[in-house]
Parts: structure tokens; C-alpha cells; sequence
């Protein structure tokens, strides 16, 4: 595995999504921990966040994806480039996985807020299939960052533009698959194993070398 270089710092916009959605997150789970899942509503994750019902239907599209992290707002060209430059390392693999976990989520950052989403999780199940319907919805934009790193990696230099589109499609489809795989393995760990993105990046990269 090649050294990943440091990450670049986010930029004021990006850390202001970062922070509205992060605070949508943790008001929709204690909601959900104290009125229960079916009883918790929109309105009251929105005054618990202090933010309006607008606001929160510009990040996500549902209680559900509140929930689970789930981040399904429609980013601009300009908002894509940025969270590429700051996912990127030497590792494409890596680098794709953060991108995939900014933008799909979920949200692990904190161990509190791990262990009670897990909870929920465990309690309804049904909420992970969220994340499968959300990478479908989302499959453009995220084609469009991957393709960003791909153009950026002097290994596929020698392709042309429609090749380079064919590459960041099929590390789209083993990213997903993987980046499933290692959520699936964080919810049955108890929120164990925090880094989800090394992990999917390991579990792609097996699958690469075992076909070689």
C-alpha cells in the first residue's frame, strides 16, 4: 500500500455543511432515543437542531436518512471539487472511499453517537436499506468524483476521457459494494471498528489482488 499525503483542510463552506449536518444527525437520533422511532418527527429533529424544516430537506430526504447520516443533498460541480481535493492520497482506493463516505455516509464521528445509532439500527433494521437506495439516487454525482481522482492519477494518464469514465464506473460498483460490506461489519461490531473508509479500501483492494 503507498503513504497516503495529508488530506487538504476543508474550506469555510464545506465545514459549515459539515457542522449543519452533523447537528441534524445528533438531533434526529436523541429524538429518535426519546420518543421512539415511529412517535419521532421531522418537526421536532428541526427544534432540537435549531434549524427550519427547509433546511433539513435540503440535507436529507427523509427521518430515515436523518437517522442514519444518510446525506442526500445535491452538490454543485464546485462542492464536489472541494471534498475531492480534500480526500485526496497516493491510495486511490482510499481516497475513493472517503469521498463515497462523505457524501453517502454514515456519520461516525463520535463514539456516543455510534453506539446509540447502532442501537436504533438494531431495532430496525430495515433502516440500512436506505444506503442502497440513496447510492442509486446519487450514482451521478458520485461518478463525477471519482472521475475527478481517476483524471488525477498519473497511472491512467494514457486513457482517454470516455476510458477514464469506464474506470471511475467500475471503482464506483466495487467501492459501493465494499464500502456495504464494511458498514455491515461496523453495525455487527457494536461500532468497534470506527474506520469504516481504511476498511472498505482494504476489503476492495483484496478483491483487485485475488483476481490478478
Amino acid at each position: 500500500m503507498t503513504s497516503a499525503t495529508p488530506s487538504q483542510p476543508i474550506g469555510l463552506r464545506e465545514r459549515k455543511r459539515l457542522e449543519t449536518r452533523a447537528a441534524l444527525e445528533q438531533a434526529a437520533v436523541k429524538i429518535v432515543l426519546r420518543d421512539g422511532f415511529d412517535q419521532a418527527t421531522v418537526d421536532a429533529m428541526c427544534a432540537e437542531a435549531n434549524v427550519s424544516p427547509r433546511t433539513f430537506f435540503n440535507y436529507f430526504e427523509s427521518k430515515e436518512d436523518a437517522i442514519l447520516g444518510v446525506f442526500d443533498e445535491k452538490l454543485d460541480e464546485a462542492s464536489i471539487t472541494e471534498c475531492v481535493a480534500a480526500s485526496s492520497t497516493d491510495d486511490i482506493l482510499e481516497s475513493i472511499m472517503d469521498v463515497l463516505f462523505k457524501l453517502l455516509g454514515p456519520s461516525v464521528s463520535g463514539v456516543s453517537l455510534q453506539k446509540s445509532r447502532i442501537e436504533i439500527i438494531k431495532q430496525n433494521p430495515h433502516l440500512l436499506g436506505r444506503h442502497i437506495a440513496q447510492m442509486t439516487r446519487m450514482s451521478e454525482q458520485l461518478l463525477v468524483a471519482i472521475r475527478m481522482l481517476v483524471s488525477q492519477d498519473p497511472r491512467f494518464s494514457h486513457e482517454s476521457t470516455d476510458e477514464q469514465s469506464a474506470t471511475a464506473e467500475m471503482l464506483l460498483a466495487i467501492g459501493g459494494g465494499a464500502l456495504r460490506v464494511a458498514v455491515r461489519e461496523w453495525v455487527a461490531s457494536g461500532g468497534e471498528r470506527t474506520n469504516i473508509q481504511l476498511r472498505a479500501a482494504e476489503l476492495a483492494r483484496k478483491v483487485i489482488e485475488q483476481l490478478q
